[in-house]
């Protein structure tokens, strides 16, 4: 859990629509809990369009206080075509509140960006 910056019993959430890597992540984050409402300590976006991210941050922000991290799930090598789409996701986060602090190679084939909230929605 250290490559997350999350203590034992941290809350999370963890979504999108990305099912390959919503399920590498369900394997990686079994033991957290994942409580229905309420404050989170970091959520986990497996989107498959930087729009879906927007949509899930913007919906998160209320969950996440400031201070605390949301990670976007990527696959490593987008094609081109697709890598464009993505190109101002932090420009877009940031004017939702969210800051990128960290980066995280998961496995082989993934990435994660992390974001840090920087202001209360």
């Amino acid at each position: 859990m250290a490559n997350w910056g999350l203590h034992s019993g941290a809350g999370i959430w963890l979504g999108g629509h990305a099912t390959d890597g919503k399920r590498l992540l369900h394997q990686l984050l079994i033991d957290m809990p994942r409580p229905p409402i309420g404050p989170i300590d970091a959520a986990f976006i497996t989107p498959e369009s930087a729009d879906e991210a927007i949509h899930f941050s913007q919906k998160l922000s209320t969950r996440l206080g400031p201070g605390k991290r949301l990670w976007v799930l990527t696959l490593k090598n987008l094609p081109a075509a697709q890598s464009a789409t993505w190109l101002d996701l932090d420009d877009r986060m940031f004017n939702l509140g969210f800051t990128r602090v960290a980066s995280v190679d998961i496995e082989q084939h993934y990435q994660a960006a992390g974001y840090e909230h920087t202001s209360v929605a």
